[in-house]
């Protein structure tokens, strides 16, 4: 019994280690959202205006 009590904790633990690691990739994943969004190279309005003067 002590031996599966030591099983069942192991794997638990390895449970949230999987979950932690998804919740990381994920916050990696909005963190490059963001960088993005702030990537000054990226101007959405210059792009916008060029659409304008392109479709007149």
């Amino acid at each position: 019994a002590f031996k599966d009590a030591i099983c069942s904790r192991n794997n638990a633990i390895n449970d949230m280690v999987d979950v932690s690691e998804a919740m990381i990739n994920a916050l990696k994943k909005l963190n490059n959202v963001y960088d993005a969004i702030n990537d000054p190279t990226i101007n959405v309005t210059e792009n916008a205006n060029v659409d304008e003067v392109t479709s007149n």
